[in-house]
């Protein structure tokens, strides 16, 4: 089995942070605590975003966004997180990163907006979003495992019971049919 620890965790412009970065100690409990609105759970769904592109509450598509004074969405950066992870003893530096593609049509004064793009590094190394999933699932964790030890309700309220059975079996060690019949006369 892995040992991960997370080392620390930086969200730039990411829902009202414009620029903190959380360090972690390594060798006793790290205490995220305070009054309500002040980033508590902007971490874990800045953490989620940046494992698997989606929030604790398991959307893809939800505001990652700043906004400025006047709650309007800041243009023109990138919203990001990136995280230093111990793993095995080993740092990773994983970043993922949101940035709007502005383009300035032909004839015309003003950009405007395209879309937007998302783009991931890997020990800042630039990595195709498939790619970096993969590394994740392979490297740091399973989405499915890393939800199932961060909440609670997700094995029972998420998951199909097909997945449930086969995870329990998975736990349990393989046993046919026919060897738990054998046992029970």
């Amino acid at each position: 089995m892995k040992e991960i620890k997370i080392k620390s965790i930086t969200l730039h412009n990411w829902r009202g942070e414009k620029d903190r970065t959380t360090g972690f100690h390594q060798d006793i409990p790290t205490y995220i605590c305070g009054d309500n609105g002040l980033g508590k759970s902007r971490h874990f769904d800045a953490f989620c975003w940046l494992l698997f592109g989606k929030d604790s509450q398991d959307r893809k598509d939800f505001e990652l966004r700043t906004y400025d004074g006047q709650h309007n969405v800041m243009h023109h950066c990138e919203c990001s997180v990136e995280a230093t992870l111990a793993i095995d003893g080993r740092d990773v530096t994983i970043k993922r990163s949101y940035t709007e593609q502005w383009v300035k049509p032909r004839g015309q004064v003003e950009e405007v907006l395209k879309g937007n793009v998302t783009e991931c590094t890997w020990d800042d190394v630039p990595v195709k979003v498939g790619e970096f999933q993969n590394r994740v699932k392979e490297q740091i964790i399973d989405e499915s495992v890393f939800k199932m030890i961060t909440n609670p309700r997700y094995f029972c309220e998420k998951m199909k019971w097909q997945q449930q059975r086969e995870l329990l079996l998975t736990m349990a060690g393989v046993a046919s049919d026919e060897e738990i019949a054998a046992d029970n006369k």
